[in-house]
């Protein structure tokens, strides 16, 4: 009896600490601290590439073209879809096919491919650029209310005439979970174009990325003021 006492004793404290981590909540991973905000209005947007994003009858004649020509579509979502009439000078009707493309279900941002078509004919390709994934985790890491107080705080430091427009700070943000190229967030533009798993929080055009590892917001672009 001694002896069994002898060893249970550790043993439930061993499942005492375990249980303890098993319970223990969830945190943000951050090492930024923006200035305090009231909580506000942020909504998660969730886009998928199979979204429409163009008049269907657009998208069946750019999709029609893409599979004739053997693109493959997987990770690609049609964005966009432009004619170019030929000009008095001559040439030929031009359709252009324009593409987001997605990773691991993610957007990816500042990286699309274009298509130009003559006669439904491929003609040209512009590809993306080719990144290095820094994760293959696609979940989100950031709370709401903390990228909404990083864009207000961000936003607030920026220098007149490039102030943040006013009412910005009642307006309801947009957050979306999506993938950004490493030189937003460094001032110098390396050889390696690693895509770092980021959130892209903004209102009508006015958009911050954030670090979704480590909550830092993007670099800015003249490197006039400090964010970090």
């Amino acid at each position: 009896m001694k002896c069994f006492l002898r060893l249970a004793a550790p043993l439930m404290a061993l499942s005492a600490m375990l249980l303890a981590v098993l319970f223990m909540p969830a945190c943000r991973k951050s090492g930024y601290s923006p200035a305090s905000v009231a909580p506000g209005c942020i909504t998660r947007l969730t886009p998928r590439v199979t979204d429409v994003l163009i008049p269907a009858s657009t998208e069946d004649s750019a999709l029609a073209m893409l599979a004739a020509a053997h693109v493959y579509m997987d990770d690609l979502q049609v964005n966009g879809a432009y004619l170019y009439p030929a000009s008095a000078a001559g040439g030929d009707t031009v359709f252009y096919v324009s593409c987001q493309v997605y990773l691991n279900g993610l957007p990816v941002e500042a990286s699309g491919e274009g298509f130009s078509f003559v006669h439904g004919a491929l003609t040209s390709t512009q590809p993306g650029f080719l990144y290095l994934l820094n994760t293959n985790d696609t979940a989100g890491h950031q709370d709401l209310q903390y990228l909404r107080a990083v864009f207000l705080d961000y936003m607030n430091k920026w220098p007149a005439p490039y102030a943040m427009p006013r009412g910005l700070a009642d307006s309801c943000l947009t957050a979306t979970l999506c993938y950004a190229p490493d030189y937003l967030f460094r001032r110098v533009t390396g050889e390696d174009h690693v895509l770092i798993k980021s959130w892209q929080v903004g209102f009508k055009g006015v958009t911050v990325y954030v670090r979704d590892d480590n909550g830092h917001p993007q670099v800015p672009p003249n490197g006039n003021i400090v964010i970090d």
